[in-house]
């Protein structure tokens, strides 16, 4: 996985997803759940390791294609986004405009920075 973020130590990290695969195999064991993706989602969700905070800002791009098709205008569509993911009208707005500032992919010139390491 293509990460930007180098914030965190490796070893961390590696430690920090066997720990949340641990306890995701015990809670499954204990509660006689088929371990899938669906219910590691949930279990990140219910543990609050994913925020809606997270959800929200996820989701605005995955809605933005369909809600500009069904709405008149861009603003509409960005409307229809804020209220179905309780985000601010702005933060919908920034989000689409300059969704690389929200990890939605790298820019060009980043790209070309990087590519010369």
């Amino acid at each position: 996985m293509n990460n930007e973020k180098n914030n965190i130590n490796k070893e961390l990290l590696i430690e920090f997803q066997e720990s949340i695969l641990q306890k995701f195999k015990a809670l499954c064991h204990k509660d006689k759940i088929t371990p899938d993706f669906y219910t590691l989602i949930d279990f990140l969700y219910q543990t609050n390791i994913i925020k809606d905070l997270t959800i929200a800002k996820f989701m605005v791009m995955e809605l933005y294609p369909a809600a500009l098709f069904e709405n008149e205008s861009k603003m509409n569509a960005i409307l229809d986004i804020s209220i179905q993911t309780g985000l601010s009208e702005k933060t919908v707005y920034n989000m689409i405009q300059h969704p690389e500032s929200f990890g939605y992919g790298i820019s060009k010139k980043r790209n070309k920075k990087n590519n010369n390491k």
